[in-house]
């Protein structure tokens, strides 16, 4: 009976190696009360921004980021206003949006920017948002995917709030697009 039991582990663990199986790690964020599942086999993280709102996750060939911050909400905007003016902020930076939707505590964006696909997910939290945000080229998709599917639907699933507990304060600034040759250290 072991035998079967071990040849089936090592059966099951050559199928996940053979299909591109990540392994995960947890980020939390202590001033925002917000964490991320990231995939430690696809993506390594930078160090914490230097407001602690926030981190940089980059790939190895460094084509692939995930970032994840959290903003105060002074402006006490909804989640849809939030979303809104995500999706001007993309639109000025020359972002297309593909794919939108709202959510009970969430919402999502993604789309293209030149050769990238981006895909954004924010929640309310405690005073604010909490976002992520994945970029990475179109002709990594197929590497990016499962991870992508599986880092954003985790996100905030403990942590969402009533859009209605937002007291105000001051919010940090949104994350511009990841231009070539930027510093990774920080926003």
């Amino acid at each position: 009976m072991n035998r079967f039991l071990v040849l089936g582990t090592v059966t099951l663990s050559l199928v996940a190696s053979a299909l591109g199986a990540n392994s995960y790690s947890t980020y939390h964020n202590a001033r925002f009360g917000y964490s991320v599942l990231y995939p430690a086999n696809l993506v390594s993280p930078r160090p914490e921004s230097q407001n602690g709102d926030g981190r940089i996750f980059k790939s190895s060939d460094g084509h692939g980021t995930l970032t994840v911050w959290g903003e105060n909400n002074i402006f006490d905007r909804t989640l849809k206003a939030q979303m809104n003016t995500a999706k001007s902020d993309w639109a000025k930076d020359k972002g297309h949006i593909t794919y939108w939707k709202m959510g009970s505590g969430f919402y999502v964006l993604s789309g293209l920017t030149g050769g990238e696909i981006f895909y954004e997910k924010t929640i309310p939290i405690r005073g604010g948002f909490a976002t992520m945000l994945w970029q990475y080229p179109k002709s990594q998709k197929a590497k990016f995917d499962a991870a992508v599917t599986r880092t954003t639907r985790e996100f905030g699933l403990s942590r969402r709030v009533s859009e209605n507990t937002f007291p105000s304060r001051a919010q940090a600034p949104r994350v511009a697009l990841r231009a070539s040759g930027t510093n990774d250290g920080g926003y």
